[in-house]
């Protein structure tokens, strides 16, 4: 089969003359009995006939050659080629079909047959071809290379023929076994090698996996603080591999800040500016840890301060730690503390599962007036002590501009809360109130990007979180709204127990870290504020620009926003500025 395929293709080569016209394909079977052209051609015989030039039949011929290999005819041929100025006669020997009537493991064990997943292409029946065989011997192949083989070979063996039906079996030769004795990293690098270890799947003294070294460009584009500047090298010495590394450090540390133009409320006429500014810092001390703070100042009175601390793969190991404090002063009314401990388990560093414990309270800042009131106010003195699990996946292919992939985060948690007396708080009020009681929430945030034409993608993101208890106070809410959850609205200027927020957004990329973004966002909500329940259905639309400059990635939306059944107007639109500067 190969020596007819290799004639075919010197005279294919050896043909100067190409025609640069329309030709017609004629192919003509040939009887190899009588040496003589056959005046019918098979019934089964389709083939494309018109061709742009003699040169594009020409290279058509050779996959339809392919084609009758692949359905069993091993002996099939072009014996020559007849050109004129409109035509193209081929001269086709079909030859007898072939089938393969067994296949034999030969040598191979039957637990490499099961874990390579060729047991049913041995056991069945099938038309001989290339392709099936080449099925079985890549997936046993891929098998080897995958458990230690790299250098493994395999070939048929016991070949007989008789009446058009092939007997052969497998020889598998595994050759040396090998280990991975090291990882070298080619240039500089501030990073614990357990770190690379773990990113990767490869450490010292696993067996070598070829799959696994394939992936390493990968994962380490996922890796929000490196890149990779060339190709992996592979070494082999005796039965030990070396894996030449060469990486850099991806621009990571992180400095952001977002201002918002809203209408003052308390000074009429007058522009109030918001501010969210964030530091986030990455492999400082090359652990891969990050740190995390975060100053927001969202209304006139109010702010919040949010502290992180993430250490991953403890004593070299798949354990990390975490650490979250959340401090959030509302106006005079109330300020929420909100501590947060975990013990992380990472797959990857992008794929992982947590255990925390948290305590959220609450103290009012002002009692005044509440001395001698009829109801209690609808935020409380309390405390309560969470425990619950979060998980997170992502596979995006980048961080920072994501055009393709995915995101997932979760977590559920459940505890006890405990609503403290305030002590210039008429105690009367508390008596039909249950002091101590069960809460439980939990949220699901996904995030998925489609490519569509060329340099465009479609966001699709989807969050949600509600609270479970018979009597929520309003200082233990969420708060949305604002570029980063519900566009159009001011930031956190929605008090929710429980909330689903849709955004669809359409982006053109400029560059890798600039775009042009369409957006949709629609949200339900219900929420306890000054003691009144309510339930809505916000939407909003706008249109934003992100670019990168030297001092960083600048970002400007502009939103208009709907609530309480009213229609869209420009005087209540919202700008939102942002800042992301990479170091």
């Amino acid at each position: 089969m190969n020596r007819n395929l290799l004639l075919f293709l010197l005279l294919f080569m050896m043909h100067e003359a190409f025609s640069q016209h329309p030709i017609t394909l004629e192919i003509i079977p040939v009887n190899i009995d009588s040496n003589k052209v056959s005046l019918r051609k098979p019934s089964h015989l389709v083939y494309d006939k018109s061709f742009a030039s003699a040169f594009q039949g020409k290279t058509y011929l050779k996959s339809f050659l392919l084609s009758r290999f692949e359905n069993g005819f091993i002996t099939a041929r072009i014996d020559s080629i007849v050109e004129d100025s409109m035509n193209l006669k081929a001269y086709y020997f079909q030859g007898d079909k072939y089938e393969l009537n067994s296949l034999s493991k030969g040598n191979i064990s039957n637990d490499i047959i099961r874990e390579s997943g060729v047991a049913k292409l041995i056991k069945d029946k099938k038309v001989f071809s290339q392709k099936h065989l080449a099925t079985v011997f890549e997936k046993t192949i891929k098998w080897a290379e995958n458990n230690g083989y790299p250098f493994a070979e395999i070939a048929l063996d016991s070949i007989s023929i008789d009446s058009n039906k092939i007997d052969a079996s497998l020889q598998l030769t595994l050759n040396k076994k090998i280990t991975i004795d090291s990882l070298v990293f080619k240039n500089k690098l501030k990073i614990a090698p357990s770190y690379i270890y773990h990113l990767l799947g490869i450490k010292p003294g696993d067996i070598y996996n070829e799959k696994l070294i394939k992936s390493i460009a990968k994962r380490i584009s996922e890796s929000q603080f490196l890149k990779e500047i060339k190709d992996v090298e592979t070494g082999f010495y005796n039965s030990e591999a070396t894996l030449y590394l060469y990486l850099d450090k991806q621009k990571n540390n992180q400095f952001d800040g977002i201002l918002g133009l809203l209408p003052n409320n308390v000074s009429t006429g007058k522009i109030m500016v918001t501010g969210d500014v964030r530091l986030k810092l990455v492999n400082v001390f090359g652990r891969a840890e990050q740190i995390d703070l975060n100053w927001r100042k969202l209304e006139l009175s109010s702010q919040d301060l949010r502290l992180g601390f993430n250490y991953p793969y403890l004593f070299n190991t798949a354990f990390g730690i975490d650490f979250n404090f959340t401090l959030y002063k509302k106006d005079t009314l109330y300020l929420n503390l909100n501590t947060k401990f975990g013990i992380q388990y990472l797959f990857t560093p992008n794929h992982w599962m947590k255990a925390v414990y948290q305590n959220r309270s609450s103290s009012m800042l002002s009692s005044t007036g509440f001395e001698h009131a009829l109801q209690l106010p609808s935020y409380l003195d309390f405390s309560t002590d969470m425990y619950g699990l979060e998980y997170h996946i992502s596979a995006l292919d980048y961080y920072f501009n994501p055009t393709k992939g995915y995101s997932i985060n979760a977590n559920a948690s459940g505890g006890t809360r405990k609503i403290k007396k305030n002590p210039s708080v008429n105690a009367v009020l508390y008596d039909s109130l249950k002091l101590q009681t069960s809460v439980f929430d939990g949220s699901l945030d996904v995030s998925f990007f489609q490519p569509l034409l060329k340099r465009t993608t479609l966001l699709i993101r989807s969050s949600s979180s509600k609270i479970f208890n018979n009597n929520i106070l309003e200082n233990e809410q969420f708060r949305i709204g604002g570029l980063k959850s519900l566009k159009g609205f001011d930031e956190e200027s929605i008090v929710a127990s429980a909330y689903s927020i849709l955004n669809v957004e359409f982006r053109y990329l400029l560059d890798q870290n600039s775009y042009l973004g369409l957006y949709w966002n629609g949200a339900y909500y219900e929420g306890t504020t000054a003691g009144k329940l309510k339930h809505d259905l916000p939407w909003g639309i706008g249109a934003g620009l992100s670019f990168e400059t030297r001092a960083g990635i600048f970002s400007v939306y502009y939103s208009l926003g709907a609530e309480n059944n009213s229609s869209l107007s420009i005087k209540n639109s919202k700008i939102h500025f942002g800042l992301v500067s990479l170091f």
